[in-house]
């Protein structure tokens, strides 16, 4: 017998713009001169929009002034997997003021190079959606995780009883 397929629930705009937040890793979906790429990247989200920096290069290129785009958020916390996806206006920022209100300038990348152009994301649409998934096994880290804590259980179980035994 099958399990039945998971039940997808469409997120409203609230919670994929709380989603949006509680992350600062995403992809970044464009038109390139070579056809469609996508480019992982740190971003953080003000005012609503979303903010990151590059280098110069394929992905600076290609936003030119305006390059119409998606963004693309995922997450899983325990057995909810969710997926949040931003279609906008991807534009260079000029103004110094909004670089330094909105923090970018400040923003660690995981990606290595120095990232000196900023641009900030204009979304049009913000949609989400969530399913349950399926159990995963367990990853070593996971057991160590279990290990030390029975280990520190055992611990303080042979502390207490030998604290009863001689007092």
């Amino acid at each position: 017998m099958s399990s039945p397929a998971p039940q997808v629930e469409h997120l409203d705009d609230a919670e994929c713009r709380r989603l949006l937040r509680s992350d600062d890793l995403g992809r970044l979906a464009l038109v390139t001169g070579e056809g469609a790429d996508v480019f992982p990247l740190n971003y953080l989200v003000f005012n609503d929009d979303i903010y990151f920096r590059t280098a110069p290069g394929t992905k600076l290129d290609a936003l030119g002034e305006g390059a119409e785009v998606a963004f693309e958020v995922d997450g899983r916390r325990r057995r909810r997997v969710w997926s949040v996806v931003v279609h906008g206006t991807a534009r260079p920022i000029g103004d110094a003021e909004l670089v330094q209100t909105s923090r970018i300038s400040r923003l660690t990348t995981d990606l290595p190079g120095e990232k000196t152009h900023y641009v900030r994301l204009e979304a049009s649409e913000v949609t989400g959606r969530a399913f349950r998934g399926p159990r995963r096994p367990w990853t070593a880290g996971q057991f160590v995780l279990t290990g030390a804590i029975v280990a520190l259980v055992v611990a303080v179980l042979g502390i207490l009883a030998q604290a009863f035994h001689l007092g």
